[in-house]
């Protein structure tokens, strides 16, 4: 008889964290698009809405810097 090895498959470091930015993006994307209805439902959130959308744009800004810098 063979021996068929029964490793434990883990999951992985890197598989976690793109599962974590494609949650990331696809939160953020949501958000997005619903802001206008969380705005009207909730209307003290848009500060909090600008404010996440506005650090999200600096984010990226700092990465093109960095990125076109090099």
């Amino acid at each position: 008889k063979g021996s068929i090895s029964k490793d434990k498959v883990s999951f992985g470091f890197y598989s976690t964290l793109l599962v974590l930015l494609v949650f990331v993006i696809f939160f953020s994307r949501a958000l997005y698009f619903t802001q206008s209805f969380i705005i009207t439902l909730f209307p003290n959130a848009e500060f909090y809405l600008n404010y996440f959308f506005e650090n999200v744009r600096n984010i990226f800004e700092i990465w093109k810097s960095l990125i076109s810098s090099y």
